[in-house]
């Protein structure tokens, strides 16, 4: 399972026949992009959606589509993209590795604690970033991720496009710019955890000394 989060991207599917209200929606065999605006659950979400003309609209309690879901058959659901699905599986099929590697259960960092600490995420490209300023040509193919972290933390992620445009794909720069800025939450909490681990624990003894009134056995009196 995915967890959804503020500002992450999905696939919009609308109803067969929502073209009320200016929805422009012709081709039933193409999804529509989506960014999460709201979170119910795991499996519902408020979305902002573009029409196939670019035009934003909202859609509340959408049901969103987890893996081993049955799809709706007349639409109105949302799901993530292959990539995501993809990049899941194969943070799942490393996580259950490293879980059976040697039988460790150590205290470690998993990709679920990576998850769980962002709190919103917002992607978008360069040229977005600069309206109203004179664009360079290629800006429209730098992507940027912002992580926001539950913590108030903002970390930034930068997918510089490719050498030829021609091979600009939106949904792997998302992808890699997602990447990146994911890897600087992993020292973050590596550090957090490793404090935790080097805090000094109260053992039995020292608790009996101290409810005597006693010095701890590790710390003797001079």
């Amino acid at each position: 399972m995915i967890k959804p989060s503020i500002g992450r991207r999905v696939w919009y599917w609308p109803y067969t026949n929502a073209t009320q209200g200016g929805f422009t929606y012709s081709d039933p065999k193409q999804p529509l992009d989506a960014g999460i605006a709201y979170v119910h659950s795991d499996r519902l979400v408020n979305i902002s959606v573009a029409d196939q003309n670019g035009v934003i609209h909202s859609r509340t309690s959408v049901q969103l589509l987890q893996e081993g879901d049955t799809r709706p058959e007349h639409g109105g659901f949302c799901e993530w993209m292959p990539y995501q699905q993809g990049q899941a599986k194969a943070h799942t099929d490393v996580g259950a590795a490293s879980s059976a590697w040697g039988g460790k259960t150590a205290p470690r960092i998993t990709r679920d604690n990576i998850e769980a600490a962002i709190a919103a995420e917002y992607t978008f490209t360069a040229d977005k970033a600069l309206a109203g300023c004179p664009l360079l040509p290629g800006l429209e193919h730098i992507t940027i991720c912002v992580l926001v972290l539950k913590n108030g933390t903002k970390l930034v992620g930068v997918n510089e496009g490719p050498v030829s445009a021609a091979n600009f794909d939106p949904n792997i720069g998302r992808s890699y710019a997602r990447e990146k800025a994911i890897d600087q939450v992993w020292p973050m909490l590596g550090y957090e955890l490793r404090t935790e681990l080097a805090r000094p624990r109260l053992t039995e003894a020292d608790a009996a000394a101290d409810l005597a009134g006693k010095p701890r056995p590790d710390r003797p009196s001079a």
